[in-house]
């Protein structure tokens, strides 16, 4: 009975999509005004160990049945089989290594809420490896769509605060329930990164309309500059890989992604370093970019970098924005550098390699509108702090598959490469 509950995987799954929804809606309410309800304490706390308990039991159930199948595929015995399994998935073990010491790490230093954040995403994706992310990810697209609505309604009800951005005398920006502006429409662009990854070819040019419609609308609204021309952009892209002569052609190009989705995060971590307040170039891209360079750059000289993370006390406006000081703000809006400070290098590295990861599964899909997402992405963390939070972006589960690549799978890809060179 016990191994035909491991090896059955229709349940699994079924259990899988289930919790990552109930995970992804509970996970974005943390970015809206909801969680300054009295009940929202009390139930994020309980679902939150609900959902690590049922993604930590399909995790080590995954562990168990890549087991089973060796030893099946092996004339060994069991003493002999485990150590070989091991060094076989050797990645997945060293992937278990670094997050147990990033977690401890984080647990010494005070930051357990980045530290519980961490445990659950390694079950979340171990959970996740199993399967290919079209079977699930229509359905957590589906769950954070409901929740983008629900914070519109209930914020137009009054229900939760509709925070305002007052950039100028006639321009304001709504947060339209979410803690800002920006977060709002920076969901708004993840949803249509979901949607064109899921729709690939199939994306038509009424779907494109709509789309550019919805961002014009949620661009007014809440007056989010880089979002909605990223939206505009990978969207008009999206349809003209549509178009078979145009994506044969651009094929070439999208092997570039992989030093893009490497020199991004490097590019920024030299600026945040580099960085002259009394260079006019450098003054000059400040003020482009909102004063985002130095609050960089003086994050840096504050904390520097770690292998490991920091508890670094964030201070933004959001919800609180009457009550902090401008000269006491200093969020970083990088993805980058923020993950690096708040869980160490090592993480940011880890989501790196998962998305050259997501890359090379679109490629060899030759699902190209994934990879102009994932490029679409990286440049939206130039600005913003989102993209590699898995409560934010469903989009991390596309490198899940990572977890289980085999010693064999990596040898023979170097073969391949060999052969084609």
């Amino acid at each position: 009975m016990v191994y035909n509950v491991i090896t059955n995987k229709k349940w699994q799954k079924v259990a899988f999509i289930i919790a990552s929804m109930g995970y992804v809606i509970m996970a974005i309410l943390a970015f809206t005004s909801f969680k300054r309800l009295s009940w929202y304490q009390d139930v994020r706390t309980f679902l939150d160990q609900t959902y690590y308990h049922v993604f930590q039991i399909l995790g080590i159930i995954v562990i168990l049945r890549a087991g089973i199948q060796y030893y099946e595929d092996h004339d060994n015995t069991i003493l002999e089989t485990i150590p070989i399994f091991v060094f076989e998935h050797f990645l997945l073990a060293f992937i278990f290594i670094f997050f147990i010491i990033d977690f401890n790490t984080l647990m010494g230093v005070g930051a357990l809420r980045r530290a519980y954040t961490l445990r659950a995403l390694f079950y979340i994706l171990l959970a996740g490896s199993q399967y290919d992310y079209e079977e699930y990810l229509p359905w957590l697209s589906l769950a954070s769509l409901a929740m983008m609505v629900a914070c519109i309604v209930c914020s137009k009800q009054g229900m939760i605060a509709d925070v305002l951005y007052k950039r100028s005398a006639v321009s304001i920006g709504h947060s339209l329930g979410y803690v800002w502006p920006l977060t709002f429409h920076a969901h708004f662009l993840i949803l249509v990164l979901l949607y064109l990854v899921i729709r690939r070819e199939h994306f038509t040019i009424w779907e494109m309309l709509i789309l550019l419609a919805a961002n014009t609308y949620i661009g007014l609204l809440t007056t989010a500059k880089t979002a909605m021309i990223l939206a505009y952009v990978v969207v008009i892209l999206a349809y003209v890989l549509h178009f078979d002569p145009v994506r044969e052609k651009l094929s070439a190009l999208f092997q570039w992604a992989y030093a893009f989705v490497i020199g991004i995060p490097v590019i920024s971590m030299l600026c945040s370093i580099i960085y002259n307040g009394n260079l006019g170039v450098w003054t000059f891209l400040d003020r482009v970019l909102n004063n985002r360079l130095r609050l960089q750059h003086n994050a840096f000289r504050q904390y520097g970098f770690a292998f490991l993370g920091r508890n670094v006390k964030w201070v933004s406006f959001g919800t609180n924005a009457k009550s902090i000081k401008e000269s006491d703000y200093n969020y970083v809006d990088n993805t980058f550098l923020k993950t690096g400070y708040d869980y160490g290098l090592g993480l940011l590295l880890f989501f790196v390699a998962g998305f050259a990861y997501s890359i090379h599964t679109f490629i060899k899909k030759e699902n190209y509108t994934g990879v102009l997402c994932i490029v679409v992405l990286f440049l939206l963390g130039i600005l913003q702090h989102q993209p590699f939070e898995i409560t934010f972006n469903p989009l991390i589960f596309t490198f899940a598959p990572l977890f289980l690549v085999t010693k064999s799978d990596i040898t023979s890809s170097i073969e391949r490469i060999r052969e084609a060179s």
